[in-house]
């Protein structure tokens, strides 16, 4: 599903993604997610004082299109 949503919102014209969530390989983005924000974004900041509950391993960055 998430990478679905961040399909819609590309195709909505996005350029600017919030992503709170596990990283890679964590249970909120599948592969296929990680992948195209690899491939089509470029990470412009994270938030080092972003808290998280203490059994994930959440966090919080800002993402712009490529």
């Amino acid at each position: 599903m998430s990478s679905e949503a961040l399909a819609a919102f590309e195709n909505a014209g996005g350029e600017r993604l919030v992503y709170i969530g596990e990283p890679r390989g964590g249970k909120t983005g599948n592969d296929a997610f990680f992948e195209a924000l690899s491939d089509r974004w470029t990470l412009d900041s994270t938030d080092p004082h972003f808290v998280s509950w203490w059994t994930d391993a959440d966090l919080a960055q800002g993402w712009v299109r490529i």
